[in-house]
C-alpha cells in the first residue's frame, strides 16, 4: 500500500466558520485515483477537532496500483467553505520503487546424482539504485514436471551462492523438460522488499541407497554441522526422506 499526507495549516476557526473542502488530484492526469484509492480523496466540508485548524489528508493507495520506476506528483488543493479565494495547494512528488534487475543463476555441476551430489546456487549481475542497497539473496529449488511446493536452500542473505544437496527431479518427461529436471531459483531483493527471481534447470538424477543409508546420513550432516549451516542439513533431510517413500 502506498500512503501519501498532506498538511494544510491555516489561521484558527472562528464562529462562523463551515470548514474547508479539500481533493487530491494525480497531476499528470495519467491516473484516476478515485479509482486506486482505499480512502477518500475530497472531503466537502471538513471540520477539524483542533481549535488550531491543523488538518492531515491522508491519500491511500491500492498495492500494484502504480508502476514501478516512474515517478508520480500528487496535488492537495483546499479551501474555506466561507472563503472560496482563500485557497492553499500542497504537491508530493512519490518516486515508485523499481526491483532488481538483470540477475543470472549458474547451478554447478548441471547433473549429478540426488543425495551424493553438492549443487552450488550461485547469482550474479545484479542492479538497482544505489538507496536500495544492500541486495539480499535467498536460494529454492522445485520439480518442473509434477510442480511441486518450493523447497528453500536458503533464505535471505547478502551472500550471492550457496550450496546443498537436492532430490531426484520426475522420472517422467514434461512437455518441455527431460527426465529428472529440478528447477532452481534464485531471488534478489532490495531493502525495500522489492524482488525479482531467475530460474535454472539442473538434472539429478535418482540414487539407489541400498546399503549406504548410514553413510549418506552421517556424512552429509557432518558436514552440514562442520559449515553451520542448518538451511543444508534441512535439505538433505528433505531429500533423503522423498527417497525413502
Amino acid at each position: 500500500k502506498i500512503v501519501v499526507s498532506g498538511t494544510i495549516k491555516a489561521n484558527p476557526l472562528t464562529s462562523g466558520d463551515a470548514g474547508v473542502t479539500a481533493k487530491w488530484e494525480a497531476v499528470d492526469k495519467t491516473i484516476n485515483i478515485d479509482k486506486i484509492s482505499l480512502t477518500p480523496t475530497s472531503w466537502a466540508p471538513y471540520v477539524p477537532v483542533s481549535d488550531t485548524y491543523i488538518a492531515t489528508f491522508q491519500l491511500s493507495l491500492a498495492p500494484n496500483s502504480l508502476t514501478a520506476g516512474l515517478t508520480y506528483d500528487f496535488k492537495l488543493t483546499a479551501s474555506y467553505v466561507n472563503d472560496k479565494k482563500s485557497q492553499s495547494i500542497a504537491y508530493v512528488t512519490v518516486k515508485i520503487n523499481e526491483p532488481p534487475r538483470g540477475g543470472n543463476l549458474v547451478i554447478t555441476p548441471i547433473k549429478g546424482v540426488e543425495l551424493n551430489e553438492t549443487f552450488t546456487f550461485r547469482t550474479s549481475k545484479w542492479s538497482d539504485d544505489f538507496d536500495d542497497l544492500p541486495l539480499k539473496y535467498s536460494f529454492s529449488y522445485y520439480d518442473p514436471v509434477l510442480l511441486t511446493d518450493r523447497t528453500i536452500l536458503r533464505g535471505k542473505s547478502e551472500v550471492s551462492f550457496t550450496g546443498a544437496v537436492l532430490r531426484a527431479g520426475a522420472k517422467v518427461r514434461g512437455p518441455k523438460y527431460e527426465q529428472f529436471t529440478q528447477m532452481g531459483v534464485a531471488q534478489c531483493s532490495d531493502i525495500y522488499g522489492a524482488s525479482n527471481e531467475v530460474e535454472s534447470i539442473v538434472i539429478v538424477e535418482e540414487l539407489d541407497i541400498g546399503g549406504k543409508f548410514d553413510d549418506l546420513l552421517a556424512f552429509q550432516l557432518g558436514k552440514a554441522r562442520q559449515n553451520n549451516d542448518a538451511a543444508a542439513a534441512a535439505a538433505f533431510l528433505d531429500s533423503l526422506l522423498s527417497n525413502v517413500n
